[in-house]
C-alpha cells in the first residue's frame, strides 16, 4: 500500500482552458480528461472504496502485473508480429519489470531468456531484435541489460566485452554520433545506447566518445529540451537519452539546466498527473519514466553543483496516475484510459513509480513503512474476529433435483412499477447480500458433493492436467447436475471462446449452444436482471421468512449473472462469425440464429449482430447471412418489421461500404409479402425510394445495388396499392434515373414506371415520352425480349391513337437499322399490335413509292414562316393517284393555353413542322398518323427472308405467327455455326433445325417443310453437297498437269530462248511453282488433319507436333484463307448458356468440321450458283 498526502489531482480546476477557442489539440486533451476521471471513477468502484479513502487503501497489484509480464515473455499474440525486430526488448522489458515487483523469476524462464538473447547474437559483437537479423544498437542495449537484469553467471557468460566494443567503434560516425546499425540512421537514441553500455560493461569511454558531449550539447533547442538530432523539435525520449548521457559522462554542466529544468516541468500535466513528451501532446504513461528519471537525475546533479536549483517532480501525482489511471487490476499497465495493456509501458510506467516513490523526502517514506505495518496488523485482527460461518448454517438453500430446471422452480419476480425497485446504497448493499449468501452456498454444494477424497481428486486431477475435451465434459456434467452452483465452470468455458483458438472452437460453441437452449435459458421470458426486481416489497412476497428471502436472493442474484455470462458467449459467437475459416463463421452465425429463433433472451442484440454480419469481408460468410435471415422470418412472419428496422440502420450507416449496402438490399428482395402486410410494403418501398435518392445524389447510378433496388421495388409495389398515390415525388424521380442509368436499369425502371402507373390507373405522358426516347439506345440481345414486350403493353394500353402510331413508326426504323433477330422481333410486335387495332399501320396505294425523293422534295422546300399564337404543322400524304399532296393537322385547341401576349404586342413567328419527325422529344405530335409506312417497302426486300416474310404480312394484313425464339434462330452466330455443319447448342423443337446441314435426310427434305431461316442452308446443300467428289474441283488452278510441265520446261531452259526469255521473267514461273507445291503439300497434310478435327480442337496432340499449327487448319497460305474461317466456332468449348452476357458470344460448339477446305473453295469456285445466293 501507498500513501499520498494531500493529494489535488483529478480536480477540475486544473483541467485544460481553451479560451473559447476550440482546436484539435483543445478537443483531444478535454477527451482525455474526461477518460481519465472516468477511470479515476471506474477503479474506485473496482475496490469499493470513496474518495476519501481512495489514497490510503490505493493498492498496486503486484501479482496480476507479475502474471503479466511472465505472459509476455513466453507467449505474444499474433498482433505483435509488428515487434518481430524488437523481441531482445522484450526480454528487457519482461526481465526488468519482474525487478521491480520483486516477483521470483523461476530457472527456466531465465534459462529460456538467455538462449533466446544467445541466437540473436551476431559474429560482429552486436546482437539483433531477432535470430538472423542484423545488429542494431538498440537491441544490443535491450540484450546487454536483460542479461544484467537476470544475473546469473550464465548470462554473465554472454557478454563479450571486446567484441562489443568493436561493435560500438564501428558505428561510429566521427563528430560524437552513431549509427544505429551499418549506414542505418543517426539519432539521440544511438548515442544513449552506445553510452550506456559502454558504461555499465566498463568500456573505455575516453575512446569510445570523443566530441560526444558537444553534439548532443548542440542538440538542446531554445526551448530546454533536446531532439533526436540538432536543429528539430524537442521531445522527452531523446531528452532523457541526452541528460542520461551527458550525466554518463559527467558533462552536465555544458548545458542549459535552467531552460531544461523549465520544460520539464512544463510537461507534467497538472490534471492528468503524468507526462506527455511534446508540447501540445497527450499524457502517455512511458514518459512516467522518461521525464521522471530527468528529475531524478537532475536532483542528483546537486551533489556536485550545490548551488544548482533542481525541479520539483509532483511525486504524489506521478503515482496517482500510475496507480489509479495506468494500471490495470488484471494485469499490466497501459498508455491512459482506452488504450490496452502491453509490456512496453508496464516497464517504463512501474520504472516512473519507482522514481517517484524514491523521489519523497525521508520522513515521508518512513511514515508510509509506518503506515504499511499499521494496515497489516489491522487486516490479521480483522481475520481473528471475522467468523468462518456462513449465513445459511441450516445447510444448502438450493436444490436442483435429478432432471429438473434450475429455472422451474425459481422466482420470477419483476417490479412492476418504479416504487418496488431500489437504488444507491440500499441496493448495493442487498446485492452484496445476495452474492455472499450464493458464494456461501455455493461451497455448501461443493462439500457435500465432494465428499469421498476419490471425487476431489478425480475433479481436480480432470480441471488440472486432464485434455481438452475431459475438461469440458467435467464443466458440463457440474452445469447440469447444479446449474446454480457452477456458474464458475460456465463461465471458464465462455472464455475460451473469447479467445477465439480455432482447434476449440468446433466442439466448444455447439456444447454451449446447447447447455444454454436446453438447461439454461427460459423458454417463454427473459433472465431479469437483479436491479428489476421487486426488491422494495421483498418482505411483502415472503411473509418475512429469512429463509425465503434468502432463497429469492440467491436465485436473483444468480439469474442476473447468468444474464451477463450469456452475453459474453454471444459477443464471443458475434466474434467468431467473422474469423478467416469458414466452416466455423458459418456455425456461429448458425448458433447465433437457434438462439435468435427459440429463446426471446437478447434477441435485439442477436438480431444486430446477425445483420452486422451481411458486412462480412467473406462474401460467402455474407450470402450465409442472408439465408438465416430468410429462414427467421419464415418461421417467425410478425417479425419481418424489426428485421427491415434493424437492415435499414445497417444500409444509412454512414461510412457502410456499397458491397454491404448490396447485401442488405439482396435480403430485402427476397422478403415474400401478403396482401395484409401493406404495413410493410410501405416500410420496403421507403427505403427502397430513400436509397435511390442517396445513390442518385452520389452518381452511382450504374452500380448493381441500383438494378436491386429497381428489383425490389417492382416486387413490392403489387401489396401497396393503397399507399402509391402518396409516392408521386418517388416515382417522379425514378424519370432521371431512366436517362442516366445504364440499359438493364433504364429498362427495368420503366417497367417499373409503367406498372405503378397501371395500379393507378392511368399512365402519364412523360412515361410515354421517357419510352420513346429509349427505344432510341443501343439494345443489347440479353434485354431484347423484354424491350419489345415493354413496348406492346405499354402502346397496348394507350388510348391516344396518334401516339400509337409514333411508336409504330420508330419500330420500323429500328428493323430498318437492326440485325435479323431484333428486325425481325420489332415487325413481330407490330403484328402483335395490329390484332388490338388494325389501323395502326398505313399503307401507300402506290407501292413502288420512294420514301428517298420525297425526302428530298421535303428538304428543297423553304419553311414558311406565319404570324400566330399557336404552332400550325404540314405534313406530306400520297392522294389515292400516288401523288404526293401536303396536309395540315388538325390540332385541338382545348388542350393548350394561350399564351400571354408581349408589351410591345408583338407576335411571335414559328417555323411550321411540315413532314413527320422522327426525332421529336413528343411522340404525341410526331405527325406519325399523317404518314404511311413506307418502311414496309423497303423492309419486304430485306435480305434476311424471315424479316421480309413479316414485312410482307404487314403488308397483306396477314397474322404473324412465329413460336420458337428470335435471338437463338436468327442470330449470326446460329447461322455460322449451321454454315460449317455445327449441331445446335440447344435442342430445338421443330426437328428440322436439329439436323446437320451435311446430312442426306436434311439434303432430301422438301423445300415446303424448311424454315424460313434455314432456306439459304438448305438450297447450299442441295447445290453444293450433291455433286460428285470425283469432280476435279481445281481444273482452273495451276496445278493442272499440262501447266506444270510448261513451267518445268521454262525452269529447266529446254523450250526456253534465251532472247525471247529473260532470267527475270523465269524466276516469276520458278517462285509461283515452288509456292504451289509447297501449298499442295500443306493440303495434303489438312486433309489427314481434317479428319480428327474434333479430337485435336479437345486438346489430343497430333503425330507432328511442329506442324500442328497447319495440320489444323491455321497456317495456310492466300490461296486457303478461307479454310481457317472455319474453326472459329470451335474457339471456346465453355462457353454454353453464357449467351446472356454478350451478343454473339455462343462460341460453343459439338460439331466436326469436316472436309472444310474443300467446302470454302467451292464456294469461291462454283459457277452454278446464281448472284443472289452468291
Amino acid at each position: 500500500y501507498f500513501i499520498m498526502v494531500n493529494f489535488s489531482n483529478f480536480n477540475k480546476d486544473a483541467t485544460f482552458k481553451n479560451l473559447n477557442i476550440i482546436t484539435n489539440t483543445s478537443a483531444n486533451q478535454e477527451e482525455v480528461e474526461k477518460d481519465v476521471y472516468e477511470a479515476y471513477e471506474n477503479f474506485l468502484n473496482f475496490l469499493d472504496i470513496n474518495k476519501d479513502e481512495a489514497f490510503d487503501k490505493v493498492q498496486l497489484f503486484r501479482q496480476s502485473h507479475g502474471k503479466f509480464a511472465i505472459k509476455q515473455l513466453t507467449w505474444l499474440s499474433s498482433g505483435a508480429s509488428t515487434m518481430e525486430s524488437s523481441r531482445t526488448w522484450y526480454c528487457f522489458w519482461g526481465m526488468h519489470t519482474l525487478r521491480l515487483l520483486n516477483y521470483p523469476i523461476n530457472d527456466k524462464l531465465a534459462h529460456n531468456v538467455i538462449t533466446f538473447i544467445k541466437a540473436c547474437q551476431n559474429k560482429d559483437g552486436g546482437f539483433s531484435g531477432s535470430p538472423g537479423q542484423l545488429s542494431h544498437l538498440a537491441p544490443t542495449y535491450g540484450a546487454v541489460m536483460a542479461l544484467l537484469e537476470i544475473g546469473t553467471e550464465e548470462a554473465y557468460c554472454c557478454i563479450n566485452r571486446k567484441s562489443i566494443f568493436n561493435f560500438i567503434k564501428s558505428l561510429s560516425v566521427g563528430d560524437g554520433s552513431f549509427h544505429m546499425h551499418i549506414g542505418g540512421e543517426i539519432d539521440m537514441r544511438a548515442t544513449y545506447c552506445a553510452i550506456s553500455i559502454a558504461s555499465i560493461l566498463n568500456l573505455d569511454m575516453d575512446v569510445l566518445f570523443k566530441g560526444t558531449a558537444v553534439w548532443i550539447r548542440d542538440s538542446q533547442t531554445f526551448e530546454g529540451g533536446f531532439g533526436g538530432l540538432p536543429d528539430v523539435e524537442a521531445h522527452g525520449g531523446y531528452t532523457y537519452c541526452a541528460v542520461a548521457g551527458l550525466a554518463l559522462l559527467n558533462k552536465l554542466n555544458t548545458i542549459d539546466l535552467t531552460n531544461l529544468s523549465c520544460w520539464l516541468q512544463l510537461k507534467q500535466m497538472p490534471y492528468e498527473g503524468g507526462f506527455c513528451g511534446r508540447t501540445n501532446k497527450l499524457v502517455d504513461a512511458c514518459y512516467s519514466f522518461w521525464q521522471g528519471s530527468i528529475f531524478a537525475i537532475l536532483k542528483n546533479f546537486t551533489k556536485i553543483e550545490p548551488n544548482f536549483i533542481y525541479p520539483e517532480l509532483d511525486a504524489k501525482a506521478l503515482e496517482a496516475f500510475t496507480l489509479f489511471i495506468s494500471q490495470d487490476p488484471l494485469g499490466g499497465l497501459k498508455d491512459k484510459p482506452g488504450k490496452p495493456c502491453d509490456l512496453y509501458h508496464t516497464c517504463y510506467s512501474l520504472s516512473g513509480l519507482s522514481i517517484a516513490q524514491h523521489y519523497h523526502h525521508k520522513e515521508k517514506v518512513e511514515k508510509v513503512v509506518l503506515m504499511v505495518k499499521v494496515k497489516k496488523k489491522e487486516k490479521k485482527l480483522n481475520e481473528k474476529v471475522k467468523t468462518t460461518k456462513p449465513e445459511n448454517i441450516n445447510g444448502l438453500l438450493i436444490r436442483q433435483e435429478q432432471g429438473a430446471k434450475w429455472y422451474e422452480n425459481t422466482f420470477d419476480d419483476r417490479a412492476s412499477d418504479e416504487n418496488e425497485l431500489l437504488d444507491g446504497d440500499r441496493l448495493k448493499k442487498l446485492e452484496e447480500k445476495a452474492d455472499k449468501l450464493w458464494k456461501d452456498d455455493c461451497n455448501i454444494f461443493h462439500k457435500k458433493n465432494n465428499t469421498s477424497a476419490a471425487n476431489i481428486n478425480w475433479m481436480e486431477i480432470i480441471l488440472s492436467k486432464g485434455t481438452f475435451n475431459d475438461k469440458i465434459t467435467a464443466m458440463q456434467l457440474s452445469i447440469k447436475k447444479s446449474a446454480v452452483h457452477s456458474l464458475d465452470h460456465l463461465n471458464g468455458l465462455v472464455s475460451i471462446c473469447e479467445k477465439k483458438k480455432l482447434r476449440n472452437l468446433y466442439l466448444l460453441l455447439r456444447l454451449l449452444k446447447d447447455l444454454f437452449m436446453s438447461d439454461l435459458l427460459p423458454l417463454d421470458r427473459k433472465l431479469i436482471p437483479f436491479n428489476r426486481r421487486p426488491l422494495a416489497k421483498l418482505k411483502e412476497l415472503t411473509n418475512g421468512d429469512s429463509n425465503a428471502i434468502n432463497k429469492r436472493l440467491i436465485m436473483w442474484k444468480y439469474e442476473s449473472e447468468l444474464k451477463n455470462v450469456y452475453y459474453k458467449f454471444i459477443k464471443a459467437l458475434d466474434g467468431c462469425s467473422s474469423v478467416v475459416v469458414e466452416n466455423i463463421a458459418n456455425q456461429s452465425s448458425s448458433f447465433l440464429m437457434d438462439l435468435l429463433m427459440e429463446r426471446p433472451e437478447r434477441e435485439s442484440e442477436i438480431l444486430t449482430m446477425l445483420v452486422n454480419q451481411l458486412g462480412n469481408p467473406h462474401k460467402k460468410n455474407a450470402a450465409y447471412i442472408i439465408v438465416l435471415l430468410k429462414k427467421l422470418i419464415d418461421k417467425h412472419p410478425t417479425m419481418k418489421e424489426v428485421v427491415i428496422k434493424e437492415i435499414e440502420t445497417l444500409i444509412f450507416r454512414k461510412n457502410i461500404p456499397l458491397k454491404t449496402q448490396q447485401y442488405a438490399v439482396g435480403f430485402l428482395t427476397q422478403i415474400f409479402l401478403n396482401v395484409v402486410e401493406k404495413n410493410v410494403a410501405q416500410q420496403l418501398l421507403k427505403i427502397y425510394f430513400a436509397l435511390i435518392k442517396t445513390l442518385l445524389a452520389k452518381e452511382n447510378n450504374e452500380c448493381k445495388l441500383m438494378d436491386l433496388v429497381i428489383v425490389g421495388v417492382y416486387r413490392v409495389l403489387p401489396y401497396a396499392k393503397d399507399k402509391i398515390n402518396d409516392m408521386n415525388k418517388e416515382i417522379e424521380s425514378l424519370y432521371k434515373l431512366i436517362s442516366v442509368a445504364k440499359y438493364s436499369i433504364s429498362m427495368r425502371t420503366l417497367r417499373l414506371v409503367f406498372k405503378s402507373s397501371s395500379i393507378v390507373g392511368t399512365v402519364s405522358d412523360q412515361f410515354y415520352a421517357s419510352l420513346y426516347r429509349f427505344m432510341f439506345r443501343d439494345h443489347p440481345s440479353k434485354y431484347q425480349k423484354d424491350f419489345f414486350s415493354l413496348i406492346y403493353d405499354s402502346v397496348k394500353h394507350d388510348l391516344i391513337f396518334e401516339r400509337q402510331r409514333a411508336f409504330i413508326k420508330r419500330l420500323f426504323h429500328i428493323a430498318l437499322v437492326g440485325l435479323p433477330e431484333l428486325a425481325a422481333e420489332a415487325l413481330f410486335t407490330v403484328g402483335r399490335l395490329v390484332k388490338t387495332n388494325k389501323n395502326l399501320i398505313l399503307l401507300p396505294e402506290n407501292q413502288d413509292f420512294d420514301i428517298f425523293k420525297v425526302e428530298k422534295e421535303e428538304n428543297n422546300t423553304s419553311d414558311i414562316e406565319v404570324e400566330d399564337e399557336d404552332e400550325v404543322y404540314y405534313d406530306y400524304d400520297i392522294d389515292d393517284k400516288g401523288n404526293i399532296v401536303k396536309l395540315e393537322a388538325q390540332i385541338d385547341q382545348s388542350k393548350f393555353k394561350t399564351p400571354v401576349e408581349n408589351n410591345d404586342n408583338e407576335k411571335k413567328k414559328f417555323k411550321i413542322t411540315k413532314y413527320y419527325n422522327p426525332h421529336g422529344c413528343n411522340p404525341q405530335y410526331s405527325k406519325a398518323h399523317q404518314n404511311p409506312d413506307v418502311e414496309l417497302i423497303h423492309l419486304k426486300k430485306h435480305y434476311h427472308p424471315v424479316v421480309s416474310d413479316f414485312a410482307s404480312k404487314l403488308i397483306h394484313k396477314t397474322e404473324i405467327i412465329y413460336k420458337d425464339d428470335f435471338k437463338e434462330d436468327l442470330s449470326i452466330i446460329r447461322f455460322l455455326d449451321r454454315f460449317a455443319f455445327q449441331k445446335s447448342k440447344k435442342s430445338s423443337k421443330n426437328s428440322i433445325k436439329c439436323l446437320a446441314v451435311d446430312s442426306e435426310e436434311y439434303i432430301n427434305m422438301n423445300p415446303k417443310k424448311i424454315p424460313l431461316d434455314e432456306a439459304f442452308l438448305h438450297k447450299y446443300a442441295c447445290l453444293k453437297l450433291t455433286k460428285s467428289k470425283n469432280v476435279d474441283e481445281d481444273r482452273f488452278s495451276i496445278n493442272s498437269d499440262e501447266f506444270d510441265e510448261i513451267i518445268k520446261n521454262f525452269s529447266d531452259k529446254h523450250m526456253v530462248d534465251e532472247e525471247d526469255y529473260s532470267d527475270d521473267n523465269l524466276d516469276i514461273f520458278e517462285k509461283e511453282l515452288e509456292d504451289k507445291n509447297k501449298a499442295g503439300r500443306k493440303r495434303k497434310r489438312t486433309s489427314d488433319a481434317e479428319k480428327s478435327l474434333y479430337e485435336v480442337l479437345k486438346g489430343v496432340d497430333t503425330e507432328e507436333p511442329e506442324d500442328s499449327e497447319e495440320e489444323v487448319g491455321f497456317g495456310y497460305d492466300d490461296n486457303d484463307s478461307g479454310d481457317s474461317d472455319n474453326d472459329s466456332g470451335d474457339s471456346d468449348n465453355d462457353s454454353e448458356g453464357n449467351d446472356d452476357d454478350s451478343e454473339g458470344n455462343d462460341d460453343d460448339s459439338e460439331g466436326n468440321d469436316e472436309d472444310d477446305g474443300e467446302d470454302v473453295d467451292m464456294i469461291g469456285s462454283d459457277n452454278n450458283l446464281d448472284d443472289e445466293n452468291e
